[in-house]
C-alpha cells in the first residue's frame, strides 16, 4: 500500500468516476477499485470462500454502469465516504490502513445501508449474503478463527518465520566478554526486555549472540527477517505475522533473536515494529536484536521506550583485541581459500587500509584479505604489487597514490605547496615543518590534533588554498566550515546534533561526528573563524585541548588524526598607509596579530600551534599566479582538444597590468584569475569560432599592446 492509503484510494476513485462519467461514486465503486487496483482483496475473498472471484470485478462493473447516472463531474457519495471513515476507524490511524480494512469497511457499509441500490445484485454475484462476508472479514481483522474455512493458522504462520537458532561451534568470541556478561544478565532477569546490540559492521554483534547460544541451555528462536522484510510492502501483514511469532515464543518461554531490526523497521512503509516488540517485552518476552548505530537512534530509540529498551553498544575493537580478531580471521580465510596469508602480508594490508580506508577499518581489512585470497591460485605467492592492486580497487584510488608512502608525501610537502601557492614561502615552510613532526608522532600530547594553525591575512592571499592543497598532498579528507553560518548560539546543534527532546534529535549526530567517524584523517577548515558565536569557540576549545568533544547524544568525536586550520582577516585591514598627492595605497606585509588575539580568550589562543601572517601579493608573485592560471587554462584546453597552445612571455605581465584597480596592483589572486577569463578565454573563443577548418596550434600573443589569439593550420 502507498504511504497514504486513503489519498491513493481517493485518487483511484476520482479517476474511475471521470473515465466512466459516474457522478456519484458509491461503495460498489470502492469494491471494484479494490479488486482491480490492489492484489490483496482478491486473495482475502478467496480465503473466505467467495467463488468466482476472478470474474467478480467484470460483473460488478456492469452493475455499476446500469445503476448509476452519468455526469461530467465525479464526486464521492455518502456510502464511499462511509467506507473511508470506517477504514480509518478500524486501522486506528490513516497511515495504518490496510487493504483488509478497506474491504471490511466496504461490506460493513453495505450492511449499514441495507436498502443500497445494488445490494441484491452484489449478493447474487458473491453467492453469499453480505452479512456473512462482513462477519468473516471482521474476524480476519480481529484474528479470530473462521469456521469451516481453510485459513492458515497462527502457528503455521509462525513456523514460516521462526527457526531454531543454530550456534556455530567454530565461531568464538575474542573480545566483548564484558558485554557478554551484560547480555546474559539481561536474558536471565525476571522481567521481559528488548535488548538491542548496536554497532557498526564487523563489531561482533552476531558473534555475541552466537556465544550466548553456545553457553545457554535456553531455547532460542531466530526470526527469519528476510521473509518478513519481503512482506513489508503489504501493510498490516508484517505486523500480524510478527505478532503471531511473538505469541509462539511467549507460549514456550523461548528467547527471540532478530537481526537487523532497524532494517525491518525502516522498510515497513511507516508502520512501527518497535512498539510491537516493546509490548511483547511487557508481557515477559526477552528479545535480542541487532542494529546499526544510526538505525538505533532514528528507527528504534525514537519511540522512547527506555524502561524496556536495553542497549548494548559495541565499538570498533582496538589494540590487542583488534590484532587477535585479524589473526583469527586471516587463519579462517587461509583455510577457506587454501592460500598462505603470512604476518607480513596481513601487516601490509592493515597498514594500507589504515591509511587509505580508515572508515570501518576492520571490515575493510577483512574485505581486502578475502579478495586477495580469492584471486590467488593455490601454491602462488602474494606479492606487494598484488596487495597494492587490491587496496587500490577497494578504495577506488590509483595505484600510484597507494604506493606512495607517508614519509615520501611528507618529505616533499613544503616544495609541493610552494610550487602551487606563491608568495607565502615562509608560512608554508613553517606549516610543513609542524605537520611533519606531528604526523610522524613527534609531539608531547599525542591525543591532540596533529596541528592547529591560524592563518591571518587579506582575502585571496592563499589561506583557504593552503588547507585544500595540504589535504590533496597528504590524501586527507577536507571539511570546510563557514563560521559565518554559526553566528547564533543554537547553531552549535549543526556541529554536534540536537539533545533529546529538541527538534532535530533524529537528524544525526552533527557534522563533526559524521565526518570524523568516517574520515579520521581530515583537514578541518574553520573559515572566517571570528564570525562565529563564542559558544562555538568553547566547543572547539575542548577539541584543541583534549582532542575530543562529545555530541548531544554523548558520542565521542576524536580529533587525534586531524589538522585544523582557522582563517581570519582580523588585523589585516589596519595597516593601510597613503602617500603622495593621490594617496595611492601601499601593500603592507605585516598583520596586526594583536587584533586577532584580542578577539579570543587567552586559553583559546594558547592552544593554537602557530599563528601565521599571510603577506599581500607583490607584482612578481602576481606574475607567477598569472602564469599558473594560464597554464591551468591551457592544460584544460589540451585535455579536450588536439591543439598545441603557445603563450608569449609578455602575456603574464600584461595580465597583471590589466588586473589593476584604480591604478593599484591587486593584493590577492582573484583579480588575476578574472583577467585570464576575461581577456584570454574570450579571445580563444573568437579565434576558434572563426577558424575555417581543423588547426594544429593556438598562439596567444601581445600585439600592439593588445592580447590576441590566432590559430595556425
Amino acid at each position: 500500500m502507498p504511504t497514504n492509503p486513503l489519498s491513493e484510494l481517493k485518487n483511484h476513485l476520482y479517476q474511475f468516476g471521470k473515465e466512466h462519467k459516474i457522478g456519484s461514486i458509491q461503495a460498489d465503486c470502492v469494491l471494484y477499485i479494490l479488486l482491480t487496483k490492489y492484489e490483496e482483496p482478491t486473495e482475502i475473498l478467496r480465503s473466505v470462500d467467495i467463488p468466482n472471484v476472478d470474474q467478480l470485478a467484470d460483473k460488478l462493473l456492469k452493475i455499476i454502469k446500469v445503476s448509476t447516472e452519468t455526469s461530467a463531474t465525479a464526486e464521492l457519495g455518502s456510502t464511499s465516504l462511509d467506507v473511508l471513515k470506517l477504514a480509518s476507524q478500524y486501522a486506528g490511524n490513516v497511515l495504518g490502513i490496510t487493504e483488509l480494512h478497506f474491504l471490511s469497511a466496504t461490506f460493513a457499509t453495505f450492511l449499514k445501508h441495507h436498502d443500497y441500490r445494488s445490494i441484491k445484485e452484489i449478493e447474487s454475484i458473491l453467492e453469499s449474503s453480505i452479512d456473512s462476508v462482513a462477519m468473516d472479514l471482521d474476524k480476519l481483522i480481529t484474528g479470530k478463527k473462521i469456521q469451516n474455512k481453510e485459513v492458515r493458522s497462527g502457528h503455521e504462520m509462525a513456523d514460516s518465520l521462526l527457526l531454531p537458532y543454530e550456534a556455530n561451534m567454530h565461531t568464538k568470541l575474542i573480545s566483548n566478554s564484558q558485554n557478554l556478561s551484560k547480555l546474559k544478565a539481561l536474558c536471565n532477569a525476571e522481567s521481559g526486555c528488548l535488548i538491542v546490540i548496536s554497532g557498526d559492521s564487523h563489531t561482533g554483534k552476531s558473534t555475541l549472540i552466537n556465544q550466548l547460544a553456545l553457553e545457554s541451555d535456553r531455547q532460542i528462536n531466530y526470526l527469519e527477517h528476510t521473509t518478513l522484510v519481503k512482506q513489508a510492502f503489504r501493510r498490516g501483514k508484517i505486523e500480524s505475522e510478527l505478532g503471531v511469532a511473538i505469541k509462539k515464543c511467549l507460549s514456550n518461554d523461548s528467547l527471540l533473536v532478530i537481526e537487523d531490526v532497524d532494517i525491518i523497521e525502516s522498510s515497513n512503509n511507516h508502520a512501527q515494529i518497535t512498539p510491537i516488540l516493546i509490548g511483547a517485552a511487557r508481557e515477559g518476552l526477552k528479545i535480542v536484536c541487532t542494529s546499526s548505530k544510526s538505525g538505533l537512534k532514528t528507527n528504534i530509540r525514537s519511540h522512547g521506550y527506555d524502561e524496556y529498551l536495553k542497549v548494548i553498544q559495541l565499538e570498533q575493537p582496538k589494540g590487542p583485541e583488534f590484532e587477535q580478531i585479524i589473526k583469527a580471521a586471516s587463519l579462517e580465510i587461509e583455510t577457506r581459500h587454501n592460500v598462505i596469508l603470512n604476518t607480513k602480508i596481513v601487516a601490509k594490508v592493515t597498514a594500507l587500509v589504515t591509511q587509505h580506508m580508515p572508515s570501518n577499518k576492520l571490515k575493510a581489512i577483512l574485505d581486502c584479505l578475502n579478495a586477495l585470497a580469492a584471486q590467488t591460485k593455490k601454491g602462488d605467492d602474494i606479492s606487494q604489487e598484488d596487495i597494492v592492486q587490491i587496496v587500490s580497487a577497494m578504495s577506488s584510488k590509483p595505484t600510484e597514490e597507494i604506493e606512495k608512502s607517508k614519509t615520501s608525501r611528507l618529505s616533499t610537502l613544503s616544495d609541493d605547496l610552494k610550487s602551487e601557492l606563491f608568495g607565502q614561502d615562509e608560512s608554508l615552510e613553517e606549516i610543513a615543518s609542524r605537520i611533519k613532526a606531528s604526523v610522524l608522532g613527534f609531539q608531547i600530547q599525542p591525543n591532540r590534533p596533529n596541528a592547529i594553525f591560524a592563518l591571518l591575512g587579506e582575502s585571496g592571499v592563499g589561506k583557504t588554498k593552503t588547507a585544500e592543497l595540504i589535504a590533496q598532498k597528504l590524501n586527507y579528507n577536507i571539511l570546510v566550515i563557514n563560521m559565518g553560518e554559526f553566528k547564533e548560539r543554537h547553531t552549535v546543534s549543526r556541529l554536534i546534533g540536537s539533545p533529546p527532546g529538541y527538534i532535530g534529535y533524529n537528524d544525526g549526530d552533527g557534522l563533526l561526528h559524521e565526518t570524523l567517524s568516517v574520515h579520521p584523517r581530515t583537514i578541518i577548515l574553520l573559515d572566517e573563524v571570528e564570525k562565529a558565536d563564542p559558544s562555538i569557540y568553547d566547543l572547539f576549545l575542548s577539541a584543541f585541548d583534549k582532542g575530543v568533544i562529545h555530541t548531544a547524544a554523548n558520542k565521542e568525536v576524536c580529533f587525534k588524526d586531524s589538522i585544523i586550520f582557522m582563517t581570519s582577516n582580523l588585523g589585516a585591514n589596519g595597516n593601510k598607509k597613503t602617500v603622495g598627492i593621490h594617496e595611492t595605497s601601499i601593500n603592507q606585509d605585516t598583520i596586526d596579530v594583536s587584533e586577532f588575539e584580542a578577539h579570543f580568550r587567552p586559553e583559546f589562543i594558547n592552544r593554537i600551534t602557530k599563528v601565521l601572517s599571510y603577506k599581500n601579493l607583490n607584482k612578481d608573485t602576481l606574475i607567477k599566479i598569472a602564469r599558473k592560471s594560464l597554464e591551468t587554462l591551457c592544460n584544460t584546453i589540451a585535455e579536450h582538444n588536439e591543439w598545441q597552445v603557445e603563450v608569449d612571455e609578455k602575456i603574464y605581465s600584461e595580465l597583471v597590468e590589466l588586473s589593476k584597480n584604480g591604478g593599484e596592483y591587486p593584493k590577492d589572486a582573484r583579480p588575476i584569475e578574472r583577467a585570464v577569463e576575461t581577456h584570454i578565454s574570450s579571445k580563444i573563443t573568437e579565434a576558434v569560432m572563426s577558424a575555417s577548418g581543423d588547426f594544429k596550434k593556438l598562439h596567444i600573443s601581445l600585439e600592439g599592446g593588445l592580447i590576441e589569439a590566432r590559430v595556425e593550420f
